[in-house]
């Protein structure tokens, strides 16, 4: 048996999560001189990211989106793609040379004395201080009662959306009016008859000339309106989980505002990711 299985390895600072929040960690970290090092369960740095839908964007613009002591190599107003954002955070982990150790699962936390250990299947690491910087959103939240809908409707969740054409024809029911509902809703509105159910509708933070207004009235006009038959497809989209049938926003239904995914205002920009992440 492996020797780095029967004893921890020892540092002061273990990060659970390699993403925006574990990488800026770091970026501290080590400029403080604190030995640690950083676990990530993707096969590379970014991984999050890139295994997203293919349409997605940060709902914060490049000059917003860099993490402490690295500007996103981005125009000011221009929104990166999920997959820039990728290859944004594999750069910056290489730039600062962080300790990040990707594969590498976790899968329990303990209190041993006055320090902490870390299991990740056979391998354990022993900290005087952990940070969990994983997220909150790795486990889809599914209805009950999502097994007793007609056969004939195709149910995804958002994290199991790539692109419009998983979708059979037919009319969209997206659950969770929040980022990732609002822009899923609004890119299948093109082909689809599309009904956006929650209590905001999405917007886009930015300049409200240029971005907001347009995406709002956009959803409001696009979504909630169209006549049909009831929808083919159903989504829950909000991120955490639905957010339970509801009426879709639309013109003369302009309730609630929009926010971020955890309810919050937009007003004021987001640090880098713009969302509550993948």
């Amino acid at each position: 048996m492996d020797r780095r299985q029967l004893e921890p390895e020892r540092f002061d600072t273990v990060v659970v999560g390699g993403g925006q929040a574990g990488l800026a960690t770091g970026y501290y970290l080590a400029r403080l001189g604190r030995p640690f090092v950083i676990l990530d369960a993707g096969q590379r740095i970014g991984d999050t990211w890139r295994n997203r839908w293919d349409s997605l964007r940060l709902f914060t613009p490049g000059r917003y989106s860099g993490l402490p002591g690295m500007g996103f190599p981005a125009a000011a107003w221009h929104y990166p793609t999920k997959d820039e954002v990728a290859g944004y955070l594999e750069t910056y982990a290489a730039r600062f040379q962080l300790p990040v150790r990707t594969g590498v699962r976790v899968d329990g936390l303990t209190r041993r004395g006055d320090r902490y250990l870390v299991t990740a299947g056979e391998r354990r690491f022993e900290a005087a201080n952990v940070v969990v910087a994983s997220g909150a959103y790795h486990h889809p939240r599914i209805p009950g009662f999502a097994p007793e809908l007609d056969p004939g409707i195709l149910q995804l969740h958002s994290t199991g959306y790539r692109r419009p054409s998983q979708l059979r024809d037919g009319g969209v029911l997206v659950v969770g009016a929040a980022n990732s509902g609002a822009e899923i809703a609004l890119e299948l509105s093109a082909g689809h008859p599309t009904w956006l159910s929650g209590p905001h509708p999405g917007r886009r933070p930015g300049r409200p000339a240029d971005h907001a207004g347009p995406v709002v009235r956009l959803l409001q006009g696009a979504l909630g309106r169209q006549p049909g038959r009831p929808p083919a497809a159903a989504e829950a989209a909000d991120g955490g989980g639905p957010s339970g049938p509801g009426p879709a926003q639309g013109p003369g239904r302009r309730r609630g505002r929009a926010g971020a995914e955890d309810g919050r205002s937009p007003r004021r920009p987001a640090p880098a990711g713009g969302r509550a992440g993948p």
